[in-house]
């Protein structure tokens, strides 16, 4: 009998147990759904907006020419409405950050990254800038690492950055360093680049890397360049 007693008790501790770990695990992901920002308009209105905003962009740039949509971004563009709108039709993580890639240059993914950052800052009224890789030690070197910690960052070029700097006279690795910082705070963290995130390894190592794979979506960017 008192062994029986002994075996319910602790069946109940390990209940109490795993559901103060489900409750927790669930704020935590409410904490990071509301630091996601979505966008409210239809598919046509999306692509419209889309398009309206890369061909200023390019314009912006001092090129003469359309935002064409394609074979190439046309099932990229419909998974991003999935994920801009928080719809579950979106191939990934709706909660993960998007890390756009292709071994190509010129094949739109900086453009449409750029794109989403404003349609993101214009129905949430935010003010989020493009952070370029080769401008990262100059932000650092002016305000710390501390400063990428919580804000939505959006981050062009990947592997560019310079990749060791000195901060406050001592000697660190920077992206390692904010991955850990973001990764930590469930930061919305977007990245481009010219590779999938497992090929960094190499450069930013296995824990860094393990990071990254928890905080996004890898959305390779096909076809030819379209710089002309």
């Amino acid at each position: 009998m008192q062994k029986q007693l002994t075996r319910i008790s602790a069946s109940n501790k390990s209940d109490d147990i795993i559901s103060k770990e489900t409750e927790e695990i669930f704020a935590l992901k409410q904490d990071i759904y509301h630091k996601r920002l979505f966008i409210k308009c239809t598919y046509d209105e999306f692509l419209r907006l889309v398009t309206l905003k890369g061909e200023r962009i390019f314009r912006e740039q001092g090129q003469n020419k359309t935002f064409d949509i394609d074979n190439y971004n046309n099932d990229v563009l419909t998974n991003l409405y999935y994920y801009a709108v928080g719809d579950s039709k979106f191939s990934g993580d709706l909660l993960k950050g998007l890390w756009f890639w292709s071994e190509e240059f010129g094949t739109g993914k900086t453009t449409i990254m750029d794109i989403l950052r404003e349609l993101f800052n214009d129905y949430n009224n935010k003010v989020t800038p493009l952070t370029e890789s080769k401008i990262l030690h100059e932000i650092i070197t002016r305000e710390s690492c501390e400063y990428f910690r919580k804000r939505v960052l959006y981050f062009d070029d990947l592997g560019r950055e310079i990749k060791e700097i000195n901060d406050f006279g001592t000697k660190i690795k920077p992206i390692p360093i904010i991955i850990h910082l973001r990764e930590h705070e469930g930061s919305w963290t977007h990245i481009t680049a010219q590779r999938p995130i497992l090929q960094f390894e190499p450069v930013y190592g296995s824990v860094t890397i393990n990071r990254m794979i928890k905080m996004f979506n890898e959305i390779e960017f096909k076809g030819k360049t379209r710089r002309k």
